[in-house]
């Protein structure tokens, strides 16, 4: 891993404005990768996402390939956990989940809504199934 040093001029170099002092040398390496990532695949939107992530209220007859690829990114206790929708469930560190909430509850240890956890619901813009 980079030096912190490295890190911020990084930072400058990639945000075009210096690095908030307070951020720790480990969230300084996952912002810069994230935008740098992001400028060379392109980046997703919020409402992307929560436009692709199946709904428990959908009925069966939907297809489940519309949501394929879609990666939903959370950092937990210092660790980056990356979840991958693929045929109507859930991929994360090599097992499949029917659902959001079951890869939070494995990830956490306790019981959290797969949506909040991910930070693709509790928006009033993504309620109305709008992107921001």
């Amino acid at each position: 891993m980079a030096g912190l040093e490295a890190l911020r001029h990084q930072w400058l170099h990639v945000f075009g404005k210096p690095a908030p002092v307070t951020l720790r040398r480990g969230m300084l390496a996952r912002a810069v990768a994230y935008r740098l990532q992001a400028q060379q695949f392109g980046d997703v939107t919020v409402g992307a996402v929560h436009r692709r992530v199946p709904s428990s209220k959908t009925s069966g007859d939907a297809p489940p390939a519309k949501g394929d690829g879609v990666k939903l990114v959370r950092s937990w206790k210092g660790e980056l956990h990356t979840v991958e929708a693929a045929d109507g469930a859930f991929r994360y560190a090599g097992e499949t989940y029917r659902s959001l909430s079951a890869v939070a509850r494995k990830i956490t240890g306790t019981q959290w809504n797969g949506l909040v956890f991910f930070g693709v619901k509790g928006r009033a813009d993504l309620s109305r199934g709008r992107a921001p």
